[in-house]
Parts: C-alpha cells; sequence; structure tokens
C-alpha cells in the first residue's frame, strides 16, 4: 500500500496500492459500514501515484498521476464516482521525456484542492535529461 487517508468528514477512507509498475489500484471504504465500497485499476505502461488529496469537506478527492511520461489528474467523489480526468499532458501541450524513475514512486506531479472548488495541479518537466 502506498497511501491511505481519512476524509476530513470521518466518513469515507481512500487508499492507493500498488499492484505493479504497470498497475495501481484505488480503493473506498465507507467507515460506518466497515466496508469497501468501490476500486478502480489504473493500468499503463509505468504508473505512479502516491497522494490522496481532498476538499475541505472531504466530498471530492483527487490524485495527480503519470503514466509513462503522460500527466493526468482524476478527480472522484467518496463513492467513487469520477468526476473528471484532465489529461494534464494534452491541456499543457507537453512532451512525455519527464518518465518516472524505476523504483521511485514519486510521480512528478501533485494537486491540491483550493477554495471555490479549484484545483491547482504542479507537474516537473524535463526539458533536457
Amino acid at each position: 500500500m502506498i497511501q491511505i487517508v481519512i476524509a476530513h468528514n470521518s466518513k469515507y477512507a481512500v487508499s492507493i496500492l500498488s499492484q505493479s509498475d504497470e498497475l495501481f489500484e484505488v480503493r473506498g471504504y465507507d467507515l460506518a459500514d466497515k466496508r469497501e465500497i468501490w476500486k478502480k485499476q489504473f493500468a499503463g505502461e509505468f504508473v505512479r501515484m502516491n497522494n490522496i488529496e481532498q476538499d475541505i469537506d472531504g466530498e471530492v478527492f483527487g490524485i495527480a498521476y503519470q503514466d509513462c511520461g503522460k500527466f493526468f489528474v482524476t478527480i472522484f467523489s467518496p463513492e467513487g464516482k469520477e468526476i473528471d480526468n484532465v489529461k494534464v499532458s494534452t491541456e499543457l501541450n507537453i512532451d512525455a521525456d519527464s518518465t518516472p524513475v524505476s523504483g521511485f514512486y514519486e510521480p512528478l506531479t501533485t494537486c491540491c484542492f483550493l477554495q471555490d472548488s479549484k484545483v491547482l495541479i504542479a507537474v516537473y518537466h524535463r526539458f533536457n535529461k
């Protein structure tokens, strides 16, 4: 397991589990019922994710991740419903040269929730290797 967070409202927990370099799994849990309520797999060529962010109310979560140099942010509800999947590399028109480092779980990107339901996304992009 990479990370688990408890929602600010203490109703839910969300975890990231690393299956392999090609597969990560995100799972959601209902803390009142003490059961897993959803899971979603992120499969690709070389995937990295490690931080789960949430809004101030614990009602929206976000995970910034990358797959072999292509950056994404997925935004989802505590029940696992995908609200948005931002294709950051496409939006910023950047190449896929910033690939993950083998044995290092940092995806070279992160996100955080700001006021007014805005999301800040940061990406480390190498221009030269």
